[in-house]
Parts: C-alpha cells; sequence; structure tokens
C-alpha cells in the first residue's frame, strides 16, 4: 500500500495516466465489440421474421 506522507512524483502520475488509458481503451475496445454482436443478434433475429432484413443481416457476416 502507498504511504500516504509521501510525495507523489512527476514520473509516478505519468504512469498512472498511461495504465488509466490503456485500461479505458481496453474497455472501449470491449464494449464495441460487444455492440457490434447485438447489432448481428438483433439483425439476424429481425430477417428470421422479415426478410426485408436479411440482407441487412449478410451485411455483418
Amino acid at each position: 500500500m502507498a504511504d500516504p506522507t509521501r510525495p507523489v512524483r512527476q514520473e509516478d502520475m505519468e504512469v498512472d495516466y498511461e495504465r488509466q488509458f490503456q485500461e479505458d481503451l481496453e474497455r472501449a475496445c470491449s464494449l464495441s465489440l460487444e455492440s457490434l454482436a447485438l447489432d448481428k443478434f438483433r439483425l439476424q433475429k429481425q430477417s428470421e421474421h422479415h426478410p426485408l432484413y436479411s440482407k441487412q443481416a449478410s451485411h455483418y457476416s
């Protein structure tokens, strides 16, 4: 655990910002992939009930 009385160095802060950026980027990529998968699933389900959507669903395959 970090010592709360120790001053924070500039180098420590930069490393924390870089790590936070990487974590946020990974989270954003995961959410984007999940959104694409949900859109594909939704379009496939729509195409089962509405043939008009089948061309759109095949775009995501």
